[in-house]
């Protein structure tokens, strides 16, 4: 009998463990969202405006731009060069349009027509989270614009090379 009651008892402690007990593991994931600030001109190639005293635009140019910020904060991004001017007697302006694909929330808005120089002017403010989008056609188009503000000062000939420099901040 004792033979019989411990064979049943190992038996159904056997039975249990393989079909009735279960078994878990766990452990916590922290997810954790980081801000973000991405900003590209669709290519690097260098751009000539030429045929002053003509207003003369150039439209190849796409600022394109990915930001992820907490809520209520903003970002903006300026243009501007680090040395050198334009030529004597002109002016380079440069315009951001609304950003065509991406997400239109928290896109911000664009500044028309800012006169660019050795000091950064606002291009697109009021940015929250959002994306432009990295494709071709993707982003704020950017017109480039030279014009004549002094046409005794224009020299034929005259050339001048300057690189734009857009940045994207926290808004102040």
């Amino acid at each position: 009998m004792f033979k019989r009651n411990l064979l049943a008892v190992c038996s159904g402690f056997m039975l249990s463990t393989a079909w009735g007990l279960t078994d878990t593991a766990s452990h916590d994931i922290i997810m954790n969202v980081n801000e973000v600030a991405m900003l590209k001109v669709n290519d690097s190639s260098m751009i000539t405006l030429t045929e002053v005293p003509v207003l003369v635009s150039n439209t190849t140019k796409m600022l394109q731009y990915t930001s992820v910020v907490a809520v209520g904060a903003t970002r903006k991004i300026t243009a501007g060069w680090a040395s050198g001017s334009s030529p004597k007697g002109t002016k380079l302006n440069v315009t951001a349009t609304s950003p065509i694909g991406g997400n239109k929330r928290g896109i911000g808005t664009s500044y028309d027509f800012i006169n660019l120089s050795a000091g950064a002017g606002n291009v697109v403010t009021g940015i929250g989270s959002c994306a432009t989008g990295f494709g071709g056609g993707s982003g704020a188009s950017l017109t480039y614009t030279l014009s004549v503000e002094d046409p005794e000062l224009l020299e034929a000939g005259e050339s001048k090379t300057v690189t734009v420099t857009y940045t994207m901040t926290d808004a102040s």
